[in-house]
């Protein structure tokens, strides 16, 4: 399952100090103090990119396009890598479950339409990385996650 590794030589790190969601051009809001969670973190620096729905990012030779999915967060996004039927879908689905939507603005009716519209419609055999737990497919979540 190590997708990343395996598509550069690139080591990707990533610690989150602040939390910033997408609006409908680019990533612009912190949502969650980190002090709230208990955690004593320094604010970081501005993001190096900014990212939208629909860019096309390169890692290596492999193309990973940005999805919007919110629902978890407003900005949640997924990135999908379609030659490689993989997509990074962080807290929006796992296996058998969906992300919760009871944070500071998240939103059950937006995360189910993320589902629908953006995971649901990709290519069945899709291997589905959450950010936690086990990878499914696209297939496997529509034929057998009791949440949808």
């Amino acid at each position: 399952d190590d997708f990343i590794s395996k598509k550069s030589d690139a080591i990707v790190g990533y610690i989150s100090n602040q939390s910033f969601y997408l609006d409908e051009k680019n990533i612009k809001y912190n949502v969650f103090n980190p002090k709230d969670f208990g955690f004593d973190l320094q604010v970081g620096r501005d993001p190096d990119l900014l990212i939208s729905d629909g860019q096309v990012l390169t890692l290596g030779d492999t193309s990973i396009q940005v999805l919007h999915t919110p629902g978890h967060t407003p900005g949640h996004v997924t990135f999908l890598a379609e030659d490689d039927l993989a997509a990074f879908c962080g807290d929006l689905i796992f296996y058998h479950g969906i992300g919760r939507t009871d944070l500071a603005e998240g939103s059950t009716t937006k995360l189910m339409a993320s589902i629908r519209d953006k995971i649901f419609s990709l290519n069945p055999n899709t291997t589905l990385f959450p950010g936690h737990g086990r990878s499914t497919t696209v297939r496997e979540e529509k034929e057998n996650n009791p949440f949808l």
